[in-house]
């Protein structure tokens, strides 16, 4: 074995022991780390090739030297490597540079005062066998993340629509909460206990790539969790992101619970963090969050005969930017309301908890925009500087709210919604009104467990310019809101399939919706005008149920059609043409034929359609059939 063999086998060597340290902990074996890691592995590899080199060229017997030297040079040529990915904004972990530096010392202490090639051998061959034995276990250990991909059909009037679901096997239990923003690198998704993904939309049918960041919102609720135990403690939970771009910097905001450790209360906390220029990707654990604002007072755990002791699902916690120093946050109540709690934050103008507030990003300071607010889960400011909120009720009454400055809009005083279980709400003197307070746009009875809501600005949903996107947890769905002269002129909900936490406008204007329980991204977007099955489908659905609903309409429900026993569904009245076919099947062919000219097929059937007269048409919408 030549001299410069062995050191470039010495240097390899270096390399599979110094990603150790990051394959045991991320659980990913070295040819699935991420590109900069490599990158960084690579560079510190060729520092210690250098210093392996120069530390032949000043051999020496004294052991005591050769340990000086080695510290030395390493100090000075991988300090030099650091310094260039630093220029390059390229930041290595800590626990990378520990085990980098770990690494070069074991070798170049050790190995380079053995002088038996055999042993040198054995030694360098025992340790790759070893590392590599370690990423193969971790390989194995590691079930891959599958991402489920499933196309559907959602009819509007306007528009037929096509929703793209992904769904995601993350690895963090399915807590309610967190949020998504736009970046530069494509999106930013933030899971309610803090962990931060970046994703882009894949082409067609191909699944989701989502990358796990090393920085994590500072959201403490770990400590939260061990002062009042893990059921107490799931609805503790961030609320929202947001990010603010400037030139090549980004600021992502995050507003999430906070645990006074010290004080044993909590509160509303927006963190900031700034990226400084650093793709979120290279971004190292290490980088600091600032708390630009915490609400005030800090609150401590109920101890009441009614209600919950940490009622964290009614925290609002909801952003949106202002202008480039003011951001608004909605603060849910918090279940303090006169009923559940025996004072009302919701209208103490020196509380923070049931309102809409204005913060001041250079002074930390908040001024109150409006009062008497749940729960307030949406927030969106129009081009035309109007402010628009979705807010939870209690038992029904979710509420559309424009928000006028220094308004109350009433609650826990009044509400549309009623008591869990019970018919009033009982601190309202006149049950179902909202008299004396400005009033919701739009309420909900029943509750459709609303959340966030965006307005449709861009080309891509021309046709509803102007109008909003509301989003619901309990109803799965999102409802297209026009409004006119202050009052709403049309409601029109859309049946997604799935709880809905957060949705924003996508890069290309498509929307785009995050369910947080189970974890699931969807980008939806109209069908361009084409012949396609969604399209055809669109005549079928006035009458028929959609795919992946059990519910009939006028007509029968359409899903597992293709093959099915002609008038089999137990809970439809079919008419008795449809009866006499007997026992035959709805095979492609017959389905063909009948939609062909559903009359002339089947004589006396109550179907009012002349049929698709195009047999291309017909069997690409019974392909479509097929898929329900």
């Amino acid at each position: 074995m030549t001299e410069r063999i062995s050191q470039i086998l010495t240097t390899i060597v270096f390399a599979l022991l110094s990603s150790t340290a990051l394959t045991i902990k991320s659980g990913v074996p070295i040819w699935e780390l991420e590109f900069t890691e490599i990158l960084i592995l690579f560079v510190f590899s060729l520092a210690f090739f250098v210093s392996l080199c120069i530390l032949k060229l000043r051999a020496t017997t004294s052991l005591l030297t050769h340990f000086y030297n080695t510290a030395v040079v390493i100090s000075s040529v991988f300090g030099v490597a650091l310094f260039c990915l630093y220029m390059f904004k390229i930041a290595p972990s800590r626990l990378g540079l520990l085990s980098t530096i770990f690494s070069s010392l074991l070798l170049l202490s050790f190995i380079n005062v053995i002088d038996q090639k055999k042993l040198k051998l054995l030694i360098h061959t025992m340790i790759i066998t070893s590392v590599i034995g370690i990423n193969l276990v971790v390989d194995g250990a590691v079930v891959k993340p599958v991402q489920e991909v499933a196309e559907r059909f959602i009819w509007s009037s306007l528009y037929d629509l096509k929703a793209r679901h992904h769904k995601l096997s993350i690895s963090e239990e399915n807590f309610s909460g967190g949020g998504i923003a736009g970046v530069d690198e494509g999106y930013l998704l933030a899971t309610a206990r803090g962990t931060l993904f970046v994703f882009n939309e894949p082409e067609e049918k191909e699944p989701i790539s989502v990358k796990k960041l090393k920085i994590r919102i500072p959201i403490n609720y770990q400590k939260f969790q061990d002062h009042v135990g893990k059921g107490l403690a799931r609805n503790f939970r961030v609320t929202d992101i947001l990010v603010r771009r400037s030139g090549a910097n980004q600021q992502i905001f995050a507003a999430h619970h906070f645990w006074n450790q010290q004080e044993e209360c909590f509160v509303i906390q927006i963190s900031m963090l700034e990226t400084k220029g650093l793709q979120l990707t290279l971004l190292p654990e290490s980088m600091k969050w600032k708390s630009v604002f915490q609400t005030k007072p800090c609150l401590k755990l109920k101890n009441y005969i009614r209600g919950q002791p940490f009622a964290g699902e009614e925290s609002g916690g909801r952003l949106a930017l202002v202008n480039n120093n003011k951001l608004l946050l909605t603060v849910g109540d918090h279940e303090r309301e006169g009923w559940n709690y025996d004072i009302i934050l919701a209208q103490d103008e020196s509380a923070d908890y049931g309102k809409i507030l204005e913060v001041d990003l250079r002074t930390g300071l908040a001024n109150t925009v409006s009062i008497g607010h749940r729960n307030p889960q949406g927030l969106y400011i129009g081009i035309d500087g109007a402010i628009w909120s979705t807010e939870h009720g209690p038992q029904g009454g979710d509420e559309l709210n424009l928000i006028l400055r220094g308004e109350n809009y009433g609650w826990p005083l009044v509400s549309y919604g009623t008591d869990y279980g019970k018919k009033s709400w009982p601190l309202s003197k006149h049950q179902g009104s909202h008299a004396g307070y400005e009033k919701p746009i739009y309420s909900w009875l029943p509750a459709i467990g609303v959340s966030n809501l965006i307005g449709i600005e861009g080309l891509m949903f021309e046709n509803w310019k102007g109008d909003l996107i509301v989003s619901s947890l309990q109803g799965g769905s999102i409802s297209r809101i026009r409004t006119f002269n202050g009052r709403l002129v049309l409601n029109e909900r859309m049946e997604v399939g799935m709880r809905i936490r957060d949705l924003i406008i996508g890069k290309k204007g498509e929307i785009v919706l995050w369910g947080d329980s189970p974890p699931e991204l969807v980008f939806i977007r109209p069908i361009k005008n084409q012949i396609s099955g969604e399209v055809l489908f669109s005549q079928c659905i006035g009458c028929h149920s959609a795919a992946n609903s059990t519910k009939n309409h006028l007509g029968p429900n359409l899903t597992n059609i293709v093959n099915r026993k002609i008038a089999s569904l137990k809970n439809y009245d079919y008419s008795s043409a449809l009866f006499g076919m007997g026992s035959k099947f709805w095979t492609e062919e017959r389905l063909g034929l009948f939609l062909a000219d559903p009359k002339a097929y089947v004589p006396g059937n109550s179907m009012h359609f002349d049929g698709i007269k195009d047999a291309e048409s017909r069997k690409i919408l019974i392909n479509y059939l097929k898929t329900m």
